[in-house]
């Protein structure tokens, strides 16, 4: 079973707004992306402009942006940066 948070960022502050679960047989980037885009739909039913969408797992994170692309055009493919930062950090240590 795997949980997923829905954290809306505004002002410089986060905010929970609901969390899914999957099962280990839905755990695909494709069940990830159905399920987190009925979130993304429900955020602007609501007129809740959304910007960009970032998974804490590096290859799930760039197959959702790759999927999230053509659905949301207007959505921004951004990287984990707590991901970016300890890569740097393991580079810097080697």
């Amino acid at each position: 079973m795997h949980l997923f948070n829905v954290i809306l960022l505004c002002d410089h502050r986060a905010f929970y707004y609901s969390t899914f679960i999957l099962d280990d047989a839905c755990e695909s980037s494709a069940a990830v992306a159905t399920k987190l885009f009925e979130v993304v739909d429900d955020l602007l039913e609501q007129r809740i402009q959304v910007v960009a969408i970032i998974a804490d797992s590096a290859a799930v994170n760039v197959k959702l942006s790759a999927i999230a692309v053509t659905k949301y055009p207007f959505i921004a493919q951004i990287r984990c940066a707590a991901h970016a930062v300890n890569l740097i950090v393991k580079d810097f240590c080697d």
